[in-house]
């Protein structure tokens, strides 16, 4: 039986896959530009700065970078991919009311007893003009 809310989630779903894919670009972004800043500073050389204070800051760019890829990897694999795929497969308002009307559409008694009739007349109209001499027009 399709209630109310059956018909509510379906008339939303063109809503949800757009915010989905809106939440996925983001988070794929996010993660693009935290690989970016991990890249960079784990490629901060402390020996070419002759400045005390900023060879000290390019060590610690080298040292956070590896906590830095940890969280880009973790936004990658929790939020970024799962946001990804959720909004590959969720299907469109008009797929997701088809899974649901068809079934009920296919599987009613009375269609298929229909259906029957329908064959049983075409194939009997068929064996008719296969038997007769005359050459329907065209």
């Amino acid at each position: 039986m399709i209630t109310p809310f059956n018909i509510y989630i379906v008339m939303q779903l063109d809503t949800i896959g757009n915010t989905l894919t809106g939440m996925a670009t983001a988070a794929i972004l996010v993660t693009a530009a935290m690989g970016i800043v991990a890249t960079v500073m784990a490629s901060a050389d402390p020996e070419e700065w002759t400045i005390p204070r900023y060879k000290a800051s390019a060590q610690r760019n080298l040292e956070r970078a590896p906590v830095v890829w940890g969280w880009t990897v973790r936004l990658a694999v929790f939020a970024a991919c799962p946001l990804t795929v959720l909004a590959t497969v969720l299907p469109d308002s008009k797929t997701a009311a088809a899974m649901i009307v068809l079934p009920a559409i296919v599987n009613n008694e009375s269609v298929q007893q229909e259906s029957r009739e329908i064959y049983e007349l075409a194939k009997g109209a068929l064996r008719e003009l296969a038997t007769s001499d005359e050459v329907p027009a065209k």
